[in-house]
């Protein structure tokens, strides 16, 4: 099993968040976090590039995504609930 990558949980984020044509304005106040935050996570920089259960929750919610497709190493981050 692979390490957990808080570079590689912001690189799908944004991914997905980008080939769903939202913007970070429009996805922070989706997932209801400031927009800073979304960013820092996304660039997994600072103190606040590491994102909680509760962020990735609420991300991958409103991405219409699982928390396991943007965490897991070994899944595409475009794989959708519920279709494997």
């Amino acid at each position: 099993m692979k390490k957990f990558s808080h570079k590689i949980l912001g690189e799908r984020i944004r991914a997905e968040r980008k080939k769903q044509g939202l913007t970070l304005k429009e996805l922070s106040a989706k997932a209801e976090m400031s927009l800073s935050l979304l960013s820092q996570i996304e660039r997994s920089e600072g103190r606040n590039g590491t994102a909680s259960i509760s962020s990735i929750y609420k991300i991958a919610t409103m991405l219409g995504i699982s928390m396991g497709s943007l965490m897991d190493h070994d899944l595409p981050a475009s794989r959708k609930r519920g279709k494997q």
